[in-house]
């Protein structure tokens, strides 16, 4: 079947991948709030921040802003607070030149007997000290302010990254369908060919006892009792109902539920168990086969769930 011969609108699917990123900008004056998250699988929640020094006082209410949006995966949320640069250039005139930072070096060097060259890379590093504190020092934005802003940025930030998480999404949707109907045929085939087994324990009993010359003087009554007892042990009519129902609540929750990946990945390991026990009580090889399909079928799904909040 074709990825097109899916509607996801129709079917009313909104799944979420766990992988995603969203970026956002937001304005206070000259300096620009720049939010980056990113989202990573995991089986639970863990959040990783990285603020600027002035929003450390918001980092839990930044937390619990993206814990009430996001259920699972690994996030990583950086915002920078960034100095726009006007026609101005009012800080550039408040750092030390190039020459200046390789005298304090010189003179720190000598003071503290300090061996080695000084190089280039410490000038840089000396001079983005500078700049970094200068920018501190002319931060004079309203707390108030400042955590509006952050949090409608960060906001923005989420609402895009959920945009391209529910992208991603939708086409696991596509393949997890996909792979759901190639084991719903599997066990319809397997349910209308469930009788062979039973039919094949009972002939292979009747066979076996011909063979040891014993069938005219075996007790009919422990004979009866034996077949019943090998048709109960091959029956897999109660496995077939559970793997038609979970499959039917595999589908309903992947269309009526969010978040749905934890509880999509326990049914998955129930369809599974149901399968192991078909290919055990099997020896019809047609349907060992298709027992074998549904269960290739049902770990890519498998793999696919991993990846859904």
């Amino acid at each position: 079947m074709n990825k097109n011969d899916y509607n996801l609108t129709d079917k009313k699917i909104s799944l979420y991948s766990m992988s995603g990123y969203g970026t956002a900008t937001g304005t206070i004056d000259s300096w620009e709030i720049r939010v980056e998250l990113r989202s990573l699988n995991l089986k639970n929640l863990e959040i990783f921040s990285r603020l600027a020094p002035a929003l450390y006082p918001l980092e839990n209410v930044i937390r619990d802003t993206i814990r009430n949006t996001i259920n699972r995966g690994k996030i990583f949320v950086n915002i920078d607070i960034v100095f726009v640069e006007t026609g101005s250039k009012m800080l550039s005139r408040h750092l030390p030149s190039w020459k200046d930072i390789y005298c304090t070096l010189s003179k720190f060097k000598n003071e503290l007997s300090i061996k080695g060259k000084i190089t280039l890379q410490n000038i840089i590093d000396l001079k983005d000290f500078w700049y970094e504190k200068e920018k501190l020092d002319h931060i004079s934005i309203d707390r108030e302010v400042l955590k509006t802003v952050t949090l409608k940025t960060l906001d923005d930030a989420m609402k895009n990254m959920i945009e391209m998480k529910l992208t991603e999404g939708s086409i696991l949707a596509i393949d997890i369908l996909r792979y759901l109907d190639n084991i719903e045929k599997s066990i319809k085939f397997i349910a209308k060919n469930a009788l062979k087994i039973t039919h094949h324990a009972e002939t292979r009993l009747k066979n076996l006892l011909k063979r040891q010359k014993i069938e005219k003087n075996f007790d009919k009554s422990r004979l009866e009792y034996d077949i019943a007892l090998l048709i109960d042990k091959s029956d897999i009519s109660e496995e077939i109902d559970r793997l038609n129902s979970h499959a039917y609540q595999f589908r309903n929750t992947l269309i009526n539920k969010n978040p749905v990946g934890k509880e999509l990945n326990f049914i998955t390991q129930e369809m599974m168990r149901e399968l192991n026990t078909i290919s055990a009580k099997s020896d019809i090889m047609s349907i060992t086969k298709h027992a074998i399909s549904a269960r290739v079928e049902l770990e890519k799904i498998r793999e696919q769930v991993q990846n859904i909040e």
